[in-house]
């Protein structure tokens, strides 16, 4: 499983895909300067979820301020 989502992360950066999905495999893999990155991305996109929230995989960035102004922006509890 490891692998399949390595190579899934590697093809979202590749075809600039989902950068929500992309973040929250970085973040389960603990890479979180990329995954907060992916993140932004992701919301200049109009793409960020608001299950940003409830997603057990960003619990080690809920008290980054860059993900707690994302979560500002969007506008949800912190």
């Amino acid at each position: 499983m490891r692998t399949d989502a390595l190579r899934t992360a590697e093809e979202i950066k590749r075809t600039q895909g989902d950068r929500y999905e992309l973040a929250a495999i970085l973040a389960a893999r603990g890479n979180n300067e990329e995954a907060l990155r992916s993140l932004e991305t992701s919301y200049e996109q109009r793409k960020l979820s608001p299950w940003v929230l409830n997603l057990h995989v960003f619990f080690y960035l809920r008290n980054n301020p860059r993900f707690q102004e994302l979560l500002r922006k969007m506008n949800l509890p912190s």
